[in-house]
């Protein structure tokens, strides 16, 4: 199941993460293979990596980490332990680019995308044959969850000057399956 969460966190927060994420010393790096799957497909990017393995925890965690803690109170979803918090920014390109379609991680995880700001450049989900069962457009504030092992990619903004997700990568408790 995929659950789209409008209105995740309240507005002074997001208007907070909007003022911090796109400040002028955010700290992006660019990066030409940003999508990652089994193609020979690149698409570049750039991201930050907000809480990864092999990478200091940002000093602005406590941040991303309240955009998290609030969304999921507005679900049933719980969780054990955080695997990955990362941003990820497009800029406009010339024609409308679908990325590659992929998981995160091959082990059992929820996946919570959160958009930092109004743009175009919509999430599309798809089931095991590839065909698109979801999209969902970047709006302020809106997160979506959903279980890890689906299917989904970005896109890049035909309209938009750039498009700002947070991927949040989760464990949910043992005793929990996915579903709300």
């Amino acid at each position: 199941m995929i659950q789209v969460i409008e209105n995740a966190v309240n507005n002074s927060l997001q208007e907070y993460v909007k003022s911090q994420i796109c400040e002028i010393d955010f700290p992006w790096h660019y990066t030409n293979d940003i999508v990652r799957d089994n193609t020979n497909k690149k698409f570049s990017g750039f991201m930050s990596p907000i809480l990864q393995r092999d990478y200091p925890p940002m000093p602005k965690l406590d941040l991303f980490l309240c955009v998290l803690f609030e969304a999921l109170e507005k679900t049933e979803v719980k969780f054990d332990n955080i695997d990955r918090i990362r941003a990820g920014m497009f800029t406009k390109e010339h024609s409308n680019i679908i990325h590659n379609s992929h998981i995160d991680y091959e082990m059992p995880h929820t996946a919570m995308l959160y958009y930092v700001i109004d743009s175009d450049g919509p999430t599309y989900f798809y089931d095991n044959n590839n065909n698109i069962i979801k999209q969902v457009e970047p709006k302020q504030g809106t997160a979506v969850i959903f279980d890890g092992h689906t299917l989904h990619s970005s896109s890049s903004p035909v309209t938009s000057d750039r498009r700002i997700v947070i991927n949040y990568n989760f464990n949910l408790p043992h005793n929990m399956k996915w579903s709300f």
